[in-house]
């Protein structure tokens, strides 16, 4: 759908849903981020880069999505609640990955 019509944000918002169900989390942003550009009034988009923020533990970023969100119609009470169930993960970085290929290589 993206590559047939690229000036709408809901293929991008989809996509990114897909990505934060997988865990893609910094696909997912910037599928949310290209959502908003191509709508900054898309509200959706703005919950969904506040969920993706949230599992990053990225708390600035979620509480600036959620004033926009709310200031777009979306009620703060559930949507806060909703984000204050999702608990933050630790991410990998290159080097813990290159710190895990390593400690393979030398079990070998």
């Amino acid at each position: 759908a993206i590559r047939l019509e690229k000036r709408f944000p809901v293929p991008y918002n989809n996509r990114a849903d897909a990505y934060i169900a997988t865990g893609a989390l910094d696909w997912a942003i910037k599928d949310l981020d290209q959502a908003i550009r191509l709508d900054p009034m898309f509200a959706v988009a703005y919950v969904n880069r506040a969920t993706a923020n949230a599992i990053l533990g990225n708390n600035d970023r979620v509480r600036r999505d959620v004033n926009i969100a709310v200031g777009l119609g979306v009620d703060r009470r559930p949507l806060e609640e909703m984000l204050r169930e999702i608990r933050p993960v630790r991410r990998r970085s290159n080097d813990d990955d290159r710190g895990n290929r390593r400690r393979r290589a030398r079990k070998s």
